[in-house]
């Protein structure tokens, strides 16, 4: 928790906006979340994805960012909160 929190709060010297934050429905990772958006000040940018859990597809993965993204290929601003090894593996 205290890492996470030190974390997000080097976000905005860093110049990192997220638009909103993707996060696994499990329960640490959605902590995870709520906890840097609570340490940014923010209140309705997490989004739970299902595609985010253990064992997700890479093609669920990749169209949750799109749709995240608002469409657009390369999305620039949205946040992963999920697990490993699925998240080194679709990177």
């Amino acid at each position: 928790r205290e890492q996470t929190i030190l974390a997000a709060g080097a976000f905005p010297r860093l110049g990192i906006d997220p638009s909103r934050i993707l996060t696994s429905p499990l329960p640490r990772a959605a902590e995870t979340a709520r906890l840097t958006a609570d340490a940014l000040g923010w209140e309705t940018k997490i989004v739970e994805e299902p595609s985010l859990a253990p064992g997700a597809s890479p093609e669920a993965f990749c169209a949750a960012i799109r749709e995240a993204a608002g469409g657009r290929r390369s999305p620039d601003s949205v946040l992963i909160v999920g697990h490993n090894p699925d998240l080194e593996e679709f990177v």
